[in-house]
């Protein structure tokens, strides 16, 4: 196997925008939740760009915070993190695993 080299930044900012544009969680989400938000008797781009820029923002913050926390606590961690992170996301996965298939018990 052949490593690839990293994308360009472009690239990179390019290949996360159609990700997150066209992924049908995202559509479906705007297209059930946001209609019940709308207020037919009042014009619709004002409170549309509202919706969007909210929740942009709140989007961006949870980004921003996600990655911020885990840069810190991986370099709390150390070198040794990411082997740390897997199995405590293996471990977490297999213990769902049990508890779903005891549920029914």
């Amino acid at each position: 196997m052949s490593k690839k080299a990293p994308l360009q930044e472009k690239e990179a900012f390019k290949n996360g925008f159609l990700l997150v544009f066209l992924n049908p969680k995202n559509i479906i989400f705007f297209a059930s939740s946001l209609p019940q938000f709308i207020n037919n008797k009042t014009a619709f781009l004002p409170q549309a760009m509202i919706l969007s820029l909210t929740y942009l923002a709140i989007g961006l913050i949870n980004d921003y915070l996600y990655s911020f926390f885990a840069s810190n606590i991986g370099n709390a961690l150390g070198k040794e993190s990411e082997k740390w992170m897997a199995y405590i996301g293996g471990t977490a996965i297999i213990a769902s695993a049990i508890i779903v298939i005891f549920q029914n018990f």
